[in-house]
């Protein structure tokens, strides 16, 4: 029986007198009936037995050992571990000469599509962003198998001036085409400097 055991054992007695005062007969051992000062003491008593059998049962963990060395071992660091400290060029930072254009979200993005007076199809496609100056998509006329590339000339309010350029299988002279967002939501659009009376809508 190991020391703790016998620490936790007398302490639960102890502890068990402490509570119940005494009066216990367990066949020939007999513990007297105790006044309430000595069941106070043997219950710390009690207490105190097991908190010692807690502390000295507890494991502990076994110190590590310390490192040995080898004879004939060498200390000299490897040359390959050693920092390389490496100049790297300065690079100049040169202005661009071209102003950076902002990517505003272009309000006619998406597909369009109506009928002109020819009851020619016309369908436009333009891109989520466009500044001036830059081809905003495509309009296809599927009847004449012709394809342009507008190039946004100005924003005038709801106002959208375009530039017929690099055109595929069209018949048609270049020039400015015009197109208006209404209030419906709908837009009017006219080719070559025309007055915009073709009604454009929207498409998913």
């Amino acid at each position: 029986m190991t020391l703790p055991v016998v620490f936790a054992i007398a302490g639960c007695i102890a502890l068990l007198i402490g509570l119940f005062g005494g009066g216990v007969k367990a066949k020939e051992i007999e513990v007297p009936v105790i006044s309430a000062w000595q069941r106070i003491v043997l219950g710390l008593v009690g207490a105190a037995l097991i908190g010692i059998a807690i502390w000295v049962g507890y494991p502990t963990e076994p110190a590590s050992p310390a490192p040995q060395s080898t004879p004939g071992a060498s200390l000299v660091p490897s040359p390959s571990l050693a920092p390389t400290l490496t100049a790297s060029p300065v690079m100049p930072i040169v202005p661009s000469a071209t102003p950076v254009k902002n990517n505003v979200p272009f309000e006619l993005a998406g597909n369009w599509q109506g009928t002109d007076s020819s009851l020619d199809i016309l369908r436009f496609t333009f891109n989520e962003y466009c500044n001036v100056g830059e081809i905003c998509g495509t309009l296809a006329i599927p009847t004449s198998d012709c394809k342009e590339f507008p190039v946004l000339v100005s924003i005038n309010g709801e106002t959208f001036v375009f530039q017929e350029t690099n055109q595929q299988g069209c018949s048609s002279p270049t020039g400015n085409d015009t197109l208006v967002i209404r209030q419906d939501g709908s837009a009017l659009f006219g080719a070559n400097g025309q007055p915009p009376t073709t009604i454009l809508y929207r498409q998913p």
